[in-house]
């Protein structure tokens, strides 16, 4: 495994690893795979070359308002604060579902990277047919 953070401290399934390598082979950087808290499915945090990652095909047209009113705020603030959705639909492609404002802002101001959370594809397994596994309690 290369030198991202997991969580739970515990290897990734091989196909979260498998796309972790990918993102790096297309340029991206991982900084780590986890677990998120509903529905423990595995996602990662990285960050994306901003060129390798486009709207989805069935995405709403931008809104120059939009983008322009949220470039503003980004270049106020003088940092990016939220990561964008994105899958993977084969290798070097990164579609956003959620994010192409934000992806729009940061290609106009030329950042190289973008900071992104990547999620498989859904897959058939229902809730229900998922093994059990102990959650923390409080």
């Amino acid at each position: 495994m290369s030198g991202w953070t997991t969580y739970p401290d515990e290897a990734p399934p091989s196909k979260v690893a498998a796309l972790a390598e990918q993102i790096e082979r297309d340029g991206g950087h991982v900084l780590a795979a986890y677990r998120e808290p509903v529905g423990e499915h595995w996602q990662i945090f990285c960050l994306l070359p901003t060129d390798k990652v486009e709207a989805t095909p069935y995405q709403r047209d931008l809104s120059p308002t939009h983008v322009k009113r949220l470039q503003a705020v980004v270049k106020k603030l003088d940092r990016a604060v939220d990561p964008i959705v994105v899958m993977s639909p084969e290798p070097g492609t990164y579609w956003t579902p959620n994010g192409n404002h934000r992806r729009e802002v940061m290609r106009k101001l030329k950042a190289e990277m973008i900071p992104a959370i990547v999620v498989r594809r859904r897959t058939s397994r229902s809730r229900s047919s998922r093994s059990t596994r102990r959650r923390p309690t409080t």
